[in-house]
């Protein structure tokens, strides 16, 4: 942190976004001359503001009635009113704003970066190039609208009937030359003048938001390096590393520093924006699907509310960043080598100080709206449920014509009040395991954690090492029946050159019938339009394809990652080194897995039994041309006729047979992970809470001194080994929820629109008992699977919780107040803090997925 720049730092994304800010008339000057140019610029800004507000107030008054266009003006004045509430804000804290600009261009900006800090810094100089080009593309569409809208009404129209962007209202020819020119180039002039105010804030701030995350990732680093396992001295090398923490410490105090004075700076910013938010894309979408406007004029909005969307998401993406990487400072601190070092006085003072660190971060650094709530990934669902029952109670108004100034006036105001509620809701805190796309941090842990990552190497003897372990593991029902699920699909590990080509083609079969199924559904539902009963068939059909899709295409672009993740597992969970006690839990999580997976595979037999037996059922009693398929081909073929109709049966039920393989079988493998790594929080909590076997070696009121060292010397090299064990349970559900949580994202949000049309098939539509059947077994297969994969959820939640319970439940109280005993004690209570942040899984960042997840989509599938 205390670094400066010695060379010159270049930076496509910090370029434009001080260029913006420049143009905008508030960034930093550096003498009288610079500030006079900023003051006419920023003069400039605060006219064409002015003028905005004065174009579209009166043209509202005028067009008053007209609901759509008061809408678009409405809409046009909310963003104005935005950019000068920014603006005016800005100015007022500008002394603060200069000192945030002046540290990040002396500590973040430069080029004093190595190894892996460089990497961190420039994967976030990537992603804020990504956001950068994002946001200017959409703006400069949603700006190019404005100014193609006039200019496409205006084709084959008179000199005196010309429109301009924004009507003027004025006793002036303003449609003959040259008046017209002059008024629309002036008119788009403030235009881009007011969409450069509009974003030039929350840009700056969104590249600060990723900047300070790499440098959180950056003392995460630095954190792990204490430790220094080349050193023979201990005592020299607890004297360096304590140095090291000391100045790790005045890093992590100069960034909650930062990040405070982020905080006093765009906090009010940031709530303007989230109160209009919603009312801007309730408008938008307002203007996209129910005004009665011209198309070209549509399109100002569709790129506007695209780039509002994708705005709200990346921004929140960047302060959930920013609350993940604080709070994982505690897990770097936690992971170094703090339990090996000896306990003289720089060991002890080192272990108090990674204990203050500890419990500092569990009080993540995070950004605020106004102080009401802290701004995350919750805030962007909460933003987007508020903006449909904005649009639903404006679609319902419009139905019924409610057209009386007064009422939306009226509705107005109460949808302006009502949006800081709505949004309240957002709980606070951080959430587990957040996908930010600088991913360098697992690259870190790979060095570090004890053997989480050394199996990663995907070669042959690894996978023969395990196929001689899985023999341990034959009995477990439910691992051998996911092992077999996953080898039909072609992602699965393979001992030699000719089981991995083996592999290779079952993959490409799995691709080809994948796609078969998506061509056939989609050409169903492109010939069955408009009939909804059908077409509600077919998109269940294709929402479960696309669900097989994503599942597939995410495992295999990180299959060298599954397959280490796998190779882990076979070696540290599915194995027999347990004593009896531990041994009665894994036989306990087996039960309950082969339970789960006999209940999905139930369903999902049930569901390709009930869509064969349909076609079957249906051709009973009809003549050889009026058979019929699974589903329907749409092909120039007599398909009803034999052999053609036999062939494509036969087809169509492989097909439909691996989809729904590669349906269950990654839903199965995670559940059956979350269920074993659960059991190892649980077996972790046996180990802890019987340190010592203190029934065999010894009780607290036994003078012998002999048996009192044994005990504690045994307390000692138990906990050593289960913090040990901790640390790398903790690291491997990271790289679970990593793999995993696209998937998760994935499911949640299909199963919420699959579980409505289903019960739609189900309940409403006019269809055959048997295919009625179909449905009712996947409603009930989904339903249920969506039920364990919660529950297994929650489970991993409660037990790595669980784990400071088991460690106050242990024998700590019998330790001699020695100096092993009292060191022992303290990094007791280092594990008990750090317990106290679950590991879990969660949707792409969104939310923790738990049991309340199953009741959210339950009540959205009820709606």
């Amino acid at each position: 942190m205390e670094k400066s720049s010695n060379s010159e730092f270049k930076d496509m994304s910090i370029y434009w976004s001080v260029f913006f800010l420049k143009a905008a008339g508030m960034w930093l000057t550096s003498d009288d001359k610079e500030e006079r140019h900023r003051r006419y610029v920023y003069a400039l800004s605060a006219f064409a503001l002015i003028y905005g507000i004065y174009v579209n107030t009166i043209d509202c008054y005028y067009s008053w009635g007209d609901l759509s266009h008061c809408i678009f003006l409405i809409n046009n004045t909310l963003c104005i009113l935005l950019g000068i509430y920014k603006i005016t804000i800005l100015t007022t804290q500008r002394m603060e704003f200069r000192k945030i600009v002046l540290y990040a261009q002396k500590n973040f900006w430069h080029s004093n970066y190595s190894g892996y800090e460089k990497e961190v810094f420039v994967q976030c100089q990537k992603f804020c190039k990504l956001w950068l080009v994002t946001v200017s593309f959409l703006t400069q569409a949603s700006l190019a609208g404005y100014a193609i809208t006039p200019i496409v009404l205006n084709i084959g129209k008179n000199e005196s009937d010309r429109v301009l962007p924004f009507n003027m209202w004025l006793d002036l020819p303003l449609s003959l030359s040259p008046y017209y020119e002059l008024v629309f180039i002036f008119q788009m002039l403030c235009v881009y003048q007011i969409g450069i105010v509009y974003i030039c804030s929350d840009t700056f701030l969104c590249i600060l938001n990723i900047h300070v995350i790499g440098q959180l990732r950056i003392l995460q680093y630095k954190f792990l390096k204490l430790q220094s396992p080349t050193k023979t001295d201990l005592i020299d090398c607890v004297n360096e590393d304590y140095l090291k923490l000391k100045k790790c410490i005045r890093d992590h105090q100069a960034l909650i520093k930062f990040c405070d004075m982020l905080e006093g700076v765009f906090s009010l910013p940031i709530l303007g924006h989230m109160v209009v938010f919603s009312l801007l894309m309730c408008f938008d979408t307002y203007e996209i699907l129910l005004a009665d406007g011209p198309l070209v004029s549509q399109t100002i909005f569709v790129f506007h509310m695209v780039g509002s969307f994708l705005h709200i998401i990346l921004f929140t993406s960047s302060c959930q960043g920013l609350i993940d990487e604080s709070t994982n400072v505690s897990l770097a601190a936690y992971s170094s080598w703090w339990m090996d070092c000896p306990m003289n006085k720089v060991g002890i003072m080192l272990r108090r100080d990674i204990l203050i660190i500890l419990l500092r971060t569990r009080r993540p650094c995070c950004l605020t709206a106004g102080g009401y709530f802290p701004v995350s990934l919750e805030t962007s669902t909460a933003l987007m449920s508020s903006t449909m029952s904005y649009f639903t109670l404006m679609r319902e108004s419009s139905a019924k014509e409610y057209i009386c100034p007064h009422e939306n006036i009226t509705m107005l105001v109460l949808l302006g009040r009502s949006t800081i509620s709505s949004i309240s809701c957002v709980q606070d805190g951080p959430k587990n395991g957040f996908r930010y796309p600088i991913r360098s941090f697992q690259k870190v842990t790979k060095r570090k954690m004890t053997g989480v990552l050394k199996e990663v190497n995907h070669d042959v003897s690894s996978a023969r090492k395990i196929e001689k372990n899985k023999s341990s593991s034959n009995k477990d029902y439910a691992l051998s029946v996911t092992t077999f699920l996953l080898k039909i699909v072609g992602l699965w590990l393979a001992k030699d050159r000719k089981e991995q080509r083996t592999r290779d083609l079952t993959l490409l079969y799995t691709v080809i019938a994948i796609l078969f199924g998506v061509v056939v559904q989609f050409r169903d539902f492109y010939f069955s339009w408009p009939n909804f009963s059908d077409c509600t068939y077919t998109a269940c059909n294709i929402l479960s394809l696309v669900l097989v899709l994503l599942k597939l295409s995410v495992i295999f672009v990180q299959r060298t990652k599954f397959f280490g993740l796998v190779k882990y597992t076979y070696k540290h969970f599915w194995h027999t080194n347990y004593d009896y006690n531990e041994m009665v839990l894994l036989q306990e999580c087996r039960r309950i897995s082969a339970l789960c997976i006999a209940i999905i595979h139930f369903c999902a037999q049930g569901t390709v039994i009930s869509y064969v037996l349909t076609p079957i059922m249906a051709n009973i009693g009809k003549n050889e041309t009026d058979r019929i398929l699974p589903f329907n081909m749409w092909v120039d073929l007599p398909v009803a006729i034999t052999p053609y109709y036999e062939i494509l049966f036969v087809l169509q039920v492989l097909s439909l047979c691996h989809v729904v393989i590669c349906y269950i079988c990654f839903d199965s493998l995670l559940c059956l992970v979350n269920l074993h790594v659960a059991t190892q929080f649980r077996i972790l909590q046996y180990r802890f809470s019987n340190l010592g076997n203190t029934s065999n070696v010894y009780s607290g009121d036994d003078n012998n001194s002999w048996r009192v060292l044994e005990f504690v010397k045994k307390c000692r090299a138990s906990f050593e080994a289960c913090v040990q064990q901790h640390q790398s349970q903790i690291m491997y559900c990271k790289m679970l929820n990593s793999l995993f949580t696209m998937i998760v994202l994935g499911h949640v949000l299909v199963y919420t629109i699959l579980l409505c049309l289903v019960g739609y098939q189900v309940f409403l539509a006019d269809a055959p008992p048997t295919r009625r059947l179909i449905f009712v077994f996947h409603i009930t297969g989904s339903l249920l699977m969506l039920l364990l994969f919660t529950f297994s959820c929650s489970g991993l939640i409660e037990e790595s919780m669980n784990v400071g319970t088991a460690i106050y439940s242990g024998p700590w109280i019998d330790l001699p107040m020695n100096r092993i005993g009292t060191s022992l004690r303290k990094d007791l209570i280092m594990v008990i803090v750090r317990s106290g942040k679950p590991c879990c899984l969660t949707a792409a960042g969104f939310f923790p997925v738990s049991v309340e997840t199953f009741t959210t989509v339950c009540n959205l599938f009820l709606y």
